[in-house]
């Protein structure tokens, strides 16, 4: 929960979607990449606001709640998170050689 002029940050294990949930009268929200320096999102509440943040890679990133005069409470959740390419690859070159292999040995089996 990042609340007034505060900010937190957070992990993800792979890349995923963020979702962020802010209520209070007005303020701007930043969430930032910390292993690049990228802003993933740059935007203005005013009342409430809900946002979606695709977080491209596993790694830290941070948000930023700057009000104004008023408090700004946003609340996030890190929402299906995904095995990094890396694992994906080795994943896919893994099965891909099993069924492979289990064919031939049916081809072998059946001559």
């Amino acid at each position: 929960m990042v609340s007034g002029k505060t900010g937190v940050q957070f992990s993800s294990p792979g890349w995923a979607v963020y979702n962020l949930t802010c209520n209070g009268k007005m303020g701007r929200v930043v969430v930032r990449d910390d292993f690049t320096g990228k802003v993933l999102l740059n935007a203005s509440v005013f009342g409430h606001g809900r946002f979606t943040v695709t977080l491209p890679h596993e790694g830290d990133y941070s948000v930023q709640a700057g009000a104004s005069n008023t408090s700004l409470m946003c609340v996030g959740q890190v929402w299906k998170p995904y095995p990094t390419k890396r694992v994906q690859s080795i994943s896919y070159v893994g099965s891909s050689v099993f069924i492979f292999l289990f064919a031939l040995a049916l081809w072998r089996w059946w001559r």
